[in-house]
């Protein structure tokens, strides 16, 4: 069984699925402010899909909520007001490191992910080349495989 991040699922997927709704709650100056509340909830849903099928762990997830928290702070308070332009630079540069973060862990599980997917179509081709019964044919196909895999940089 899998989440939207398509990470495992415990056997107590109904408490965790309590506790991520409980981790993403809109910031408190917005809950009373339909249209706000709902840029919140998109904004973690888009963070979400941006990394579905990465296995997210509970700080990663976390991060998803400070970004979307922050983000609707940050427009929140540039429209309604209640902060010095300097607290609103501030607290862009917090969101804009949140970001370059979340970039990070999205391009490292980029690269693990794509290393297994490597990994497994490595093996794939490996057992396909075994079926050749012919050693002759079986050396020429490893030998073209081996040739275009190096071209690749692989």
């Amino acid at each position: 069984m899998t989440d939207v991040a398509n990470t495992l699922v415990p056997q107590n997927a109904v408490e965790e699925d309590d506790a991520l709704q409980r981790i993403f709650q809109p910031p408190f100056e917005i809950r009373e402010h339909p249209t706000w509340v709902e840029m919140f909830h998109a904004q973690v849903a888009i963070l979400r899909r941006d990394s579905a099928g990465l296995p997210l762990d509970m700080a990663q997830r976390q991060l998803i909520e400070r970004i979307a928290t922050t983000y609707v702070r940050v427009k929140w308070f540039e429209t309604m007001g209640g902060m010095s332009q300097t607290q609103l630079v501030e607290l862009n540069k917090l969101y804009l490191a949140y970001i370059a973060q979340f970039q990070k862990v999205l391009a490292a599980s980029d690269e693990v992910l794509r290393q297994d997917l490597l990994n497994k179509m490595a093996k794939i081709t490996q057992d396909a080349v075994k079926l050749i019964s012919n050693d002759e044919d079986r050396a020429r196909v490893r030998s073209y495989l081996m040739e275009q895999f190096t071209a690749l940089g692989y």
